[in-house]
């Protein structure tokens, strides 16, 4: 925490060298990343954006490795309301703030990308261009 704020950011890092399994998942997870980014407009629902991110998954064949919603809260906790899930009703209104918080799992591992940012007048915008990009040590 900073100043009683508590920032998050996420991504996967492989030590070593990723399976074809690993880096299947962990592509497709970037892939769904940004395409959550694309979709969130001031005037939609959450849920219209959480139905287009779990219809990503099944369309691309990803079903079975997805468990929750695209976007959280940030601010006072880690993982805070407001959620974006398929009940989700609210519309979403300029200088919202949202964690767009892209998980995937697999039996044996799981990934997590994670960025903050708002909705704008006309999409939404990352607080930060960084860690957007697959990392292997080693």
């Amino acid at each position: 925490r900073v100043d009683g704020y508590s920032p998050s950011v996420g991504l996967p890092i492989c030590l070593g060298k990723m399976s074809a399994e690993q880096r299947r998942l962990v592509d497709f997870g970037l892939e769904a990343h940004h395409k959550t980014i694309e979709w969130i407009k001031p005037g939609l629902t959450a849920a219209t954006v959480a139905q287009q991110y779990r219809q990503y998954f099944v369309d691309n064949g990803f079903g079975d490795n997805f468990l929750y919603g695209p976007c959280h809260g940030l601010g006072m906790i880690e993982v805070e309301q407001p959620w974006m899930e398929e009940i989700s009703q609210y519309p979403l209104k300029p200088n919202m703030t949202f964690q767009v918080d892209t998980f995937a799992y697999a039996p044996t591992f799981g990934l997590r990308w994670e960025n903050a940012g708002y909705v704008t007048a006309d999409g939404f915008e990352l607080f930060s261009g960084k860690f957007r990009e697959v990392i292997e040590i080693g």
